[in-house]
């Protein structure tokens, strides 16, 4: 390992990365436009309207979310904090363990 080049492990990243939003993007039947920023791996934009971190990709396909959780999640998200005076944000991972904006102000 101590004799891969640093140029080397980057590409290999910048693979595993566009490789994991390719899987992401079979499952959920997106399109991928780009990474925000040329950023590989940081935040991608699908179908010019859906902002997503590589950690929840990650999440979503790692533990086998319902097509679409993912972009419910975003939709809700923007529809709650687009309509309410005091912003609020549910990570993905709690999302997809039953947490709503709906339950917020309950």
């Amino acid at each position: 390992m101590k004799n891969i080049k640093l140029k080397e492990l980057n590409n290999q990243y910048e693979l595993v990365c566009n490789e994991i939003v390719k899987r992401f993007c079979a499952k959920q039947k997106i399109e991928f436009d780009y990474w925000i920023g040329d950023k590989v791996g940081v935040i991608a934009l699908f179908a010019s309207q859906y902002f997503i971190a590589l950690d929840d990709i990650i999440f979503d396909l790692n533990s086998n979310q319902p097509n679409g959780l993912i972009l419910d999640w975003q939709n809700d998200s923007v529809d709650y904090n687009t309509r309410s005076e005091s912003k609020k944000y549910i990570s993905y991972p709690s999302y997809a363990n039953g947490e709503r904006y709906e339950q917020i102000n309950a």
